[in-house]
């Protein structure tokens, strides 16, 4: 019975002269178009998400302490560091004396094999917060220590200290 409703039936399949023409292979239709366009898209998302992620991957920033004292083991000044605005506070615990034509100046002693680098003028009274450029940021970690040197005012003008390091500094918390 199945048989008799299948002959009754054109099942005829058209010739290849009647097939309906092929769309002309455009760009949306084309597979190498689609392969380099997703390995390009890969590569791009892999460099984003290592780019953003290499945040993740770095230490984080520094947060240091520390403690000048003066010539009688006193603390005289407070460093407190902060790596991630990359300033530093500077705040007076025990004024210190000085003439008006000098300043307390305050160096990053980075080894025996380069000079110190200097921080900043010191205040003699209150707080100040000082920038923290990125190369004495970097080089903290590797610090010997700190000190302070009497300078002319407004600081060496060498670049360099003039005088003996007449206080030095003792790093209390962090790196």
């Amino acid at each position: 019975m199945a048989r008799s409703l299948y002959r009754d039936q054109d099942l005829a399949l058209p010739t290849p002269d009647e097939q309906a023409p092929v769309s002309q292979a455009g760009l949306w239709n084309n597979m190498l178009f689609w392969r380099t366009w997703s390995l390009l898209a890969s590569g791009l998302l892999v460099m984003l998400a290592l780019h953003l992620g290499a945040g993740a991957w770095l230490p984080a920033p520094l947060d240091t302490l520390v403690v000048i004292n003066d010539g009688v083991e006193r603390p005289a000044w407070l460093l407190r560091v902060d790596g991630s605005r990359q300033q530093f506070k500077i705040q007076v615990l025990y004024p210190q004396k000085s003439t008006p034509q000098r300043s307390f100046e305050l160096w990053l002693l980075t080894g025996k094999s380069q000079p110190p680098r200097s921080l900043g003028l010191l205040p003699s009274h209150d707080a100040i917060i000082l920038p923290l450029s990125a190369d004495n940021l970097r080089l903290l970690p590797k610090a010997s220590g700190f000190a302070v040197s009497l300078e002319p005012v407004g600081g060496s003008p060498t670049a360099q200290p003039t005088g003996p390091f007449l206080y030095q500094g003792v790093i209390v918390a962090g790196i």
